[in-house]
């Protein structure tokens, strides 16, 4: 059995124009981000893929670079404060000291998978944060994306898949306005380093940018908050050498240097 990373992630979005007013509020959003388990989530749950600890999937290469060899995920930090006390703090910040919050996750559609997924937000939201979280389900997958382009959402999971072999690829859908920016996240800084990447002909200077915009992203402003990065098993002959997962786009399995063993 080989294993390796492909170009896909999965993650927590909040619309950050919340029209209830809460996933507005930055310390609410941490809350939320980091009140369970990613890795059982990943293991007991989905039993599929591994922990995210970024934005920017692990193959993702910057020049003759592999990003995550440059720079690790920067959320082990935030992983580790007080959720509780986050939502505590956010609460009082929006008015609602003592309150008990009450939320909706938008889950994409009816199938069992994202039911159960579902369900685990709901679980660990609920006993962990004390909140009441209701779920709503869409019609189907495009339903989902309709609701969620039009803001009319307050939480749910998506995800984004590689277009190209690039960090770009997946920090260019959060700059402000963006028609791929679900959560509707903006920030000037983050703004500024992404797009100077577009022009930047140095990829340690890209790399930089792209890791400061990541912590800004996923950990100063959790605009969204990633849960998995996609991984691919494949049982693999034990005379059959040379191969491995490509996770870097191109086939999904690269036989270039295979041979019979």
């Amino acid at each position: 059995l080989i294993s390796g990373p492909q170009p896909r992630n999965a993650y927590i979005c909040f619309n950050n124009t919340d029209p209830n007013g809460v996933f507005t509020n930055e310390k609410i959003r941490k809350a939320f981000a980091i009140a369970f388990d990613r890795d059982a989530y990943a293991e007991q749950v989905l039993k599929k893929n591994k922990a995210a600890d970024g934005e920017i999937p692990p193959g993702t290469a910057i020049g003759e670079d592999i990003f995550r060899d440059l720079y690790e995920g920067p959320m082990d930090e935030l992983l580790s404060q007080d959720a509780k006390k986050l939502l505590e703090e956010g609460l009082k910040e929006i008015g609602k000291e003592g309150e008990t919050l009450e939320i909706t996750f938008l889950q994409k559609n009816s199938d069992n998978e994202t039911k159960v997924a579902a369900e685990y937000y709901q679980d660990q939201w609920q006993k962990n944060l004390g909140v009441k979280v209701n779920i709503e389900t869409a019609s189907d997958n495009s339903a989902f994306n309709n609701q969620v382009s039009k803001g009319l959402y307050q939480v749910c999971e998506t995800g984004w898949g590689a277009d190209y072999n690039d960090p770009m690829t997946f920090m260019q859908c959060y700059t402000t306005g963006d028609g791929n920016n679900p959560a509707f996240f903006s920030d000037a800084e983050y703004d500024e380093l992404v797009n100077a990447c577009k022009t930047e002909q140095d990829h340690k200077v890209r790399a930089e940018k792209f890791a400061r915009a990541e912590e800004i992203l996923t950990v100063e402003k959790c605009g969204i908050s990633p849960v998995t990065f996609t991984y691919s098993n494949v049982l693999v002959s034990k005379n059959l050498k040379g191969i491995y997962v490509n996770g870097a786009g191109g086939p999904a399995i690269e036989f270039r240097d295979a041979y019979v063993e």
